[in-house]
């Protein structure tokens, strides 16, 4: 019985299957929204079937379409790529508005990778 167990231990192992985590998941989201963001054509039906085929466990493809359009709306904003000065003066401050558009993106992507009802 040793020996089985021995010999069963010096066998290579089959090569392990990447884990698919939340993390992995919310960066193939924002890759998407980005692509949409800085792709050729507005309103790309592959993109949309992506979006679709992605969050399938959203009840209605408006559901769908209102978390993409949060994602691809706030990850420019998070991510400093646009300018406050058309912003209300008192509305201008970097930090909140970064903590807003985080907070939108990680509200988008809950919905969008599912647990969230």
């Amino acid at each position: 019985m040793t020996a089985l167990l021995i010999e069963g231990a010096a066998r290579p192992a089959a090569p392990a299957r990447p884990l698919v985590t939340r993390e992995r998941i919310a960066e193939q989201w924002e890759r998407l929204a980005r692509w949409y963001l800085n792709g050729p054509v507005d309103d790309d039906p592959v993109t949309w079937a992506a979006v679709d085929a992605l969050a399938a466990h959203l009840p209605s493809a408006d559901d769908r379409t209102l978390w993409f359009e949060q994602l691809y709306n706030a990850l420019p904003v998070r991510d400093g790529d646009v300018d406050l000065s058309s912003l209300p003066p008192d509305e201008r401050d970097p930090d909140l508005v970064e903590r807003c558009a985080t907070e939108a993106v990680d509200e988008a992507l809950a919905h969008l990778i599912g647990g969230v009802r």
